[in-house]
């Protein structure tokens, strides 16, 4: 499975997707130019425990590392991985 980063101007995304069909994804939004909301995740319950969420997560932590973008937790589980990363 690959991660793709989709990107429409409002609502934008990481995503797993496997011969053609979309799995799970992690939604944010922009907020000026230097900082990103994560507002939603959703993860197909046939994945769980095997790490997606946090690939997904990372995924995103390294876009926004590149360019220096503050990153705000909106969701549960985005707040709850970035605490067990922080620590």
């Amino acid at each position: 499975m690959e991660i793709h980063h989709q990107t429409d101007g409002d609502r934008d995304s990481f995503f797993k997707e496997n011969e053609g069909k979309r799995f799970d994804g992690l939604v944010y939004k922009m907020v000026g130019s230097n900082k990103l909301v994560i507002e939603h995740t959703e993860f197909d319950k046939k994945l769980k425990g095997q790490g997606v969420g946090l690939s997904l997560f990372m995924q995103l932590v390294e876009f926004a590392r590149k360019d220096n973008i503050k990153v705000v937790p909106f969701c549960p589980f985005a707040k709850a991985t970035l605490r067990k990363c922080k620590d």
